[in-house]
């Protein structure tokens, strides 16, 4: 697995990510891996982060994911007299659920947890309903 983005924040920064890592599908099951390449402007600041997740189910049916992720975010504080870089641990867990009601139409759910060391702790809930085309 491959991928890349770009965000340009309303202020003047931008992030730019590559990510890279590994699917392997078994029967009922996945496992990825992935690594997280941030590069953060301004001041070309570099983090990492690494995810792994395993999913169990079958498509058409219901999915459950539990994710884990930790690494650090990193960028350069210019909102103060003196710029300097700012580098915070973070970890997150995700338990997502996922179940079709009909062959294109379900609904979700996701538990999640953030920690962003010397910034803030979160627990989330959130649900939403998909409709495949």
């Amino acid at each position: 697995t491959i991928g890349a983005t770009y965000i340009n924040y309303h202020i003047p920064a931008n992030d730019f990510i590559l990510s890279s890592g590994l699917m392997v599908y078994l029967p009922k099951l996945v496992i990825e891996y992935r690594l997280f390449r941030n590069r953060s402007n301004p001041g070309n600041v570099v983090s990492y982060t690494h995810l792994g997740s395993v999913g169990y189910g079958a498509e058409k049916k219901s999915w459950t994911y539990f994710t884990f992720s930790k690494g650090s975010q990193a960028y350069l504080a210019t909102y103060i007299t003196t710029p300097q870089e700012v580098r915070q641990k973070a970890m997150n867990l995700s338990l997502e659920h996922r179940r079709w009601i009909t062959k294109n139409f379900g609904f979700a759910i996701d538990l999640d947890y953030v920690d962003l060391k010397q910034g803030y702790k979160k627990y989330g809930v959130f649900t939403s309903l998909f409709l495949e085309l």
